[in-house]
């Protein structure tokens, strides 16, 4: 009889009277951060005592502010989203989901584990290592949400701690949905985190905009038409255009496979000075600024559209997901921690022929000068006035570039210091391994592709830059053709 019967729907859980209902904020209600699943695994070269990581962040999910991190999500009457923070935390309903694995050997004896990168010891140039994704089984628990429906459908906190002890070392892994924070959100939390295992809760920021939107009034002094690139916003015929060039794309290319990437710091420090050093100097006499990242944005994009076979007047788009911290101050005062997503686009547009035939130092300029013009305040509040305005008008974020064009989005992590969190107080033994060796970041799509994505997590403690990438299945083989052949006869000219 249950051959052919349907499994019974999914019930929503009750709503509970006595928790405190906070609205989705603005940011967080996009398509992206409700699709995107995020996992990040901190590989420590030390033993942490589980105990006392989970004593503190019990601690911290019960500061003010703070709480939210516990709030369950819930659809409202109006079809958005929201907070339902519970009055207390108990074993029943606590803050975040911990799990725990503790393996009895060395992390070097496990058949998976002792597979994550490593820093190679006589790196001169770039490394590839495996897929992030390879490394699921020891990201997260069965039970960890996978989708966005399984916080809804469910009484779960939207954090989850998953943690791989062996007898030399530790995997601590957060898994959320994108909708809980951005890069700094969680950079915010690993310092506050961090702060209480060291016994300075008076460290620990105070939160803004717990349950007020503090983007609410950004946007509404300056009007969408003031937004730089207006004009090159995709609407109409050529958005839908846009839509089926990426159908197209994912049905002929299905797949995709993703890298971690380990860039020697002497390889980038010698990819910025040449490229500065072939910039000329202004009337003082002094050279133009590029940061690694602008140089980093230019060697990798030029790479992978050489490497794709990307060629001609096909346009090409660099996208800089920049942050909104430290640029509208009256929404996100200084020194306090903000728990959510606080990021805009500066784009820029460039032919790939342009792209591979101008120097390297040509394109990483523009790419800064982009930024100079774009991540200002004015823009900045006339593209969240753009944002607001499509959102009620058409449902979903502006998209600028033109649609036949080839897009490449990074999301630039250097500022959050990641690999400069430091769990020491939770070494057991007070030994060293406090420090993470290494990042690992993938995570669950749902629908919104990351192809010609990632992160780039910034420099770690000894120097060298790691970056983590998405590309068509396949592709990885000519990128790592490419990348032999920088250590081949004399340097290509930048």
């Amino acid at each position: 009889m249950g051959l052919f019967t349907s499994p019974p729907p999914r019930q929503k859980p009750p709503k509970v009277p006595s928790d405190t209902v906070i609205p989705f904020h603005f940011l967080d209600d996009q398509l992206y951060a409700k699709a995107l699943i995020l996992h990040l695994t901190y590989r420590f070269d030390g033993v942490l005592d589980v105990g006392k990581l989970k004593g503190a962040l019990e601690r911290l999910v019960e500061l003010e502010g703070w709480r939210k991190l516990g709030g369950r999500v819930r659809e409202g009457e109006n079809g958005r989203l929201e907070y339902h923070v519970p009055e207390k935390y108990t074993e029943e309903r606590p803050g975040f989901n911990w799990t725990h694995v503790e393996h009895q050997m060395s992390i070097n004896e496990h058949e998976l584990a002792s597979q994550l990168p490593r820093t190679p010891a006589d790196a001169t140039g770039p490394v590839l290592f495996e897929d992030p994704a390879k490394f699921y089984g020891l990201i997260c628990a069965p039970s960890t949400p996978r989708h966005i429906d399984d916080w809804l459908y469910t009484d779960t906190a939207p954090l989850s701690i998953h943690i791989n002890s062996f007898t030399d070392a530790t995997l601590l892994s957060m898994n959320c949905g994108h909708y809980l924070w951005d890069a700094l959100g969680q950079a915010s939390f690993l310092q506050a985190w961090i702060a209480l295992l060291n016994g300075r809760e008076a460290d620990v920021p105070p939160v803004v905009g717990y349950d007020k939107d503090p983007f609410d009034k950004v946007g509404t002094q300056v009007q969408p038409e003031k937004y730089i690139l207006r004009d090159s916003i995709l609407t109409g015929w050529r958005w839908w255009l846009f839509v089926f060039n990426m159908i197209v794309e994912l049905l002929w290319y299905r797949k995709q496979e993703g890298r971690a990437i380990f860039l020697p710091g002497s390889f980038v420090n010698n990819l910025r000075e040449r490229a500065i050093a072939s910039l000329p100097v202004d009337s003082e006499g002094n050279a133009p600024f590029l940061s690694e990242g602008d140089v980093l944005l230019a060697w990798w994009t030029r790479l992978t559209t050489k490497t794709q076979g990307v060629r001609g007047s096909t346009p090409v788009l660099i996208m800089n997901v920049s942050n909104l911290r430290g640029l509208i101050d009256e929404a996100l005062p200084p020194g306090a921690a903000y728990l959510a997503n606080a990021t805009m686009v500066t784009n820029t547009h460039i032919s790939a022929q342009t792209l591979l035939d101008q120097s390297l130092s040509q394109t990483a300029l523009q790419i800064r000068n982009d930024l100079r013009t774009q991540r200002i305040p004015e823009q900045a509040h006339a593209w969240i006035s753009l944002q607001k305005e499509m959102d009620k008008s058409l449902g979903r974020a502006p998209m600028v570039g033109q649609p036949g064009m080839v897009f490449h989005a990074y999301s630039n992590w250097h500022r959050g210091r990641f690999y400069d969190v430091d769990f020491s107080a939770a070494v057991v033994g007070g030994g060293k391994g406090g420090r993470p060796s290494y990042i690992n970041v993938t995570g669950l799509e749902n629908g919104f592709s990351t192809r010609n994505s990632g992160p780039i997590l910034g420099r770690d403690g000894k120097g060298d830059w790691w970056m983590h990438w998405n590309l068509r299945a396949g592709g990885w083989g000519r990128v790592e053709e490419e990348l032999r052949s920088l250590g081949e006869g004399p340097k290509k000219e930048i």
